[in-house]
C-alpha cells in the first residue's frame, strides 16, 4: 500500500502564510530587476508566492537556480509536485501577464 495522497494534498494545498515582519512585493518591483530578484530568491533559497489565484488559492513557490549554465526561475505548485522553468525573459514576460504575482520577502 503507498502514501496516503489526500493527506499529502490537505497538506500541500494550505495557504502559506506570511510570517510576522515579512512583507509582500510585486516581482516586478525589485531593486535590479530580475536580477536582483534571482540573487535575493538565490540568497535566500527561494519564497512563496501567489498570483492572483492563478493556482486555485493556493500558494506557489519560486526559487532561482542555474540551468544549463544560465540562471533561471523554478515555479513549484505543490498539488502539481512539479517544477516549471523560466528564463529571464521568460520571467518578466510571466510577471507581466494578467496575473501578478506577489512574493513573501
Amino acid at each position: 500500500m503507498g502514501p496516503n495522497s489526500d493527506r499529502y494534498t490537505t497538506l500541500t494545498s494550505r495557504t502559506i502564510e506570511s510570517r510576522e515582519g515579512q512583507q509582500t512585493r510585486q516581482m516586478s518591483a525589485f531593486v535590479g530587476g530580475y536580477d536582483g530578484l534571482w540573487n535575493h530568491l538565490y540568497q535566500n533559497g527561494g519564497s512563496p508566492f501567489s498570483a492572483n489565484s492563478a493556482a486555485g488559492n493556493h500558494s506557489l513557490y519560486i526559487k532561482a537556480v542555474m540551468r544549463n549554465g544560465h540562471r533561471a526561475f523554478a515555479i513549484n505548485d505543490p498539488m502539481q509536485r512539479s517544477f516549471e522553468y523560466k528564463t529571464m525573459a521568460q520571467m518578466q514576460e510571466y510577471a507581466a501577464g494578467p496575473l501578478v504575482p506577489v512574493l513573501q520577502i
